[in-house]
C-alpha cells in the first residue's frame, strides 16, 4: 500500500492541490527554501504538472532555453523536474523528466529500474515563469500519442499513485534531491514506496499503458 499522501501546505499563492516536496536529508536543501508541486490528468489524457520553486535562485544552475526543445536522455544529471506514476499493486510505472531548457523525456518501466523503453507521446510543452528574484515556476504538459487504455483516479477510488520530485543543481555543480516522499537512506525516485501522491484526474481521463502494467 502507498504511504500516506503528503499534506497540502505552503504559501497562499500556490496552485490548489500543490504539495510540499522535501530535500533528502543526506543532501540538504541546497539553494532552495521551498519546492511545491502538483499534477492533474485532464480529459483526453493530457498530463499537466507545475513546480513552484523558491529560494536563493541566483545560486540555482539552469540550462539555457533550447533552440528546439526535444526528447533528451540524462536530464537528471542537472536541474530537472520529474514525475513518476504507477498503479496499485502493479510493478510497471511511468517516468517523466522536464528540464528548464524545454527538453524532456518520458519512459515506461516494466519493473524497478528495468524493462525501460521510451514512452510514445504526441507532444510535450515545458515553460518557465520568473515571478520575482526568489520565486520561479516550471509548468509542463504531456499529450499522449496512443489512445490511453488505463483508467486513472476520477472518482472515489485512486488507481494511480505518483512521486513528484526534482534534482536541483547549484552554481558549484552540487546536486540536491527533492521528493514528495523519500523512502531510503539514499535518494531513489524509482522506489515504489515513494509513490505516495494520488493522481488528481477528471472523469474519463486516463494514462497510457506501460509494459507490465
Amino acid at each position: 500500500m502507498p504511504t500516506p499522501e503528503p499534506a497540502v501546505s505552503g504559501p497562499r499563492d500556490l496552485a490548489p492541490g500543490a504539495i510540499a516536496l522535501a530535500p533528502h536529508p543526506a543532501c540538504g536543501p541546497g539553494p532552495l527554501r521551498s519546492l511545491h508541486a502538483r499534477a492533474t490528468l485532464e480529459p483526453g489524457g493530457r498530463l499537466a504538472v507545475e513546480f513552484d520553486v523558491r529560494g536563493d535562485l541566483a545560486r540555482l544552475r539552469l540550462a539555457p532555453a533550447a533552440a528546439a526543445a526535444r526528447r533528451r536522455k540524462d536530464l537528471w544529471q542537472h536541474t530537472c523536474f520529474e514525475l513518476f506514476a504507477g498503479r496499485d499493486a502493479d510493478t510497471g510505472y511511468l517516468e517523466f523528466n522536464f528540464a528548464p531548457s524545454g527538453d524532456w523525456a518520458a519512459w515506461a518501466f516494466s519493473d524497478y529500474r528495468s524493462g525501460g523503453r521510451e514512452l510514445e507521446v504526441a507532444r510535450v510543452l515545458v515553460s518557465t515563469l520568473s515571478v520575482d528574484s526568489g520565486h520561479w515556476r516550471l509548468r509542463a504538459q504531456a499529450e499522449f500519442a496512443a489512445a490511453p487504455d488505463v483508467a486513472a483516479s476520477g472518482g472515489s477510488t485512486v488507481a494511480w499513485w505518483l512521486n513528484l520530485a526534482a534534482v536541483i543543481e547549484d552554481e558549484d555543480g552540487a546536486l540536491t534531491y527533492w521528493a514528495a516522499h523519500h523512502s531510503g537512506a539514499r535518494p531513489d525516485f524509482h522506489d515504489r514506496a515513494s509513490f505516495c501522491v494520488p493522481l488528481q484526474a477528471h472523469r474519463a481521463a486516463s494514462l497510457p499503458r506501460a509494459e507490465g502494467i
